[in-house]
């Protein structure tokens, strides 16, 4: 009797910590989009090979081969952005940012969480 109670006690703990951790991944942070309208110079956009050309929403699956650490915005408030949470990452993807949740960058794909269109120009324009 004292095991079975046991037993319920670690499968709640368990069924607890798995809530938490499913409501961390799935609660959306807010719009970080510090400067509505504002657009930046920025090198020139090279498209990886097999990344697709459209217009990104929320809620889409960045594929792999859109994720390059050259895209990567290390300083988010340059550009008028928020800081990303843990976990999310800014990703410069044609002139659009991109906020991502990535469980692993190098790995699979990612989801995008918030779009930033025409948040970069082409430093030449």
């Amino acid at each position: 009797m004292i095991h079975n109670r046991k037993m319920g006690a670690a499968y709640a703990a368990t069924a607890l910590l798995m809530i938490g951790a499913l409501a961390m991944i799935w609660a959306r942070p807010q719009p970080r989009d510090l400067s509505p309208g504002a657009s930046f110079p920025a090198p020139p956009y090279v498209r990886p090979a097999g990344c697709p050309l459209r217009a990104w929403r929320a809620d889409d699956d960045l594929p792999r081969s859109c994720q390059t650490y050259s895209d990567l915005i290390g300083s988010p408030r340059e550009f008028g952005l928020g800081q990303a949470y843990r976990g999310y990452h800014w990703l410069r993807v044609g002139d659009a940012a991109l906020r991502v949740w990535c469980p692993h960058f190098t790995l699979g794909p990612c989801h995008v969480y918030d779009v930033v269109p025409g948040r970069f120009h082409d430093a030449g324009d």
